[in-house]
């Protein structure tokens, strides 16, 4: 089984209560449609689920037996929460940086704005999110020294 199914049996009696919120006629909550792959990457997206049911799937998905090394928690921008920023980030931010300190080998990194990462095994996570976060840009500097070092042999040679 692949930690997708495993994520939605887990997960799945979350539903329940996400159908209690009051906005989940226009935005429902579903395992279906909410914990699901994309690429290499497992994503947990946490969008429609009160803070305190997200904290409720964050917990138990640190505590699930996983294979990929890694998930990808969706918590959004924070538009739809009353004051500044988004409350749910905060508290994924919180419920992370926690259990990392409680696990030396675990880490979570910001993918996006709208997206953390939970890193629990580097060997075995999509390595786009252990590259360390520099990606390509070394390759960016590289041309931009070589374009002005060519920029000025044409300026000294011409």
């Amino acid at each position: 089984m692949g930690d997708v199914a495993r994520l939605r049996r887990l997960l799945g009696p979350l539903e329940a209560q996400a159908k209690e919120q009051r906005w989940d006629r226009e935005r429902p909550w579903r395992v279906a449609t909410h914990v699901r792959q994309e690429g290499d990457l497992t994503v947990v997206d946490l969008h429609d689920l009160k803070v305190t049911n997200a904290k409720r799937a964050l917990r138990q998905a640190l505590e699930a037996d996983l294979d990929g090394g890694a998930v990808v928690f969706v918590t959004g921008r924070g538009r739809h929460s009353l004051g500044p920023g988004s409350a749910l980030k905060r508290a994924t931010h919180g419920v992370l940086q926690k259990a990392c300190a409680d696990h030396p080998d675990w880490s979570y990194r910001i993918v996006s704005p709208g997206r953390v990462a939970w890193i629990y095994d580097r060997a075995r996570a999509p390595s786009q999110l252990t590259a360390g976060g520099m990606g390509w840009l070394w390759l960016w500097f590289a041309l931009l020294a070589l374009a002005l070092l060519v920029g000025l042999w044409g300026k000294l040679g011409g």
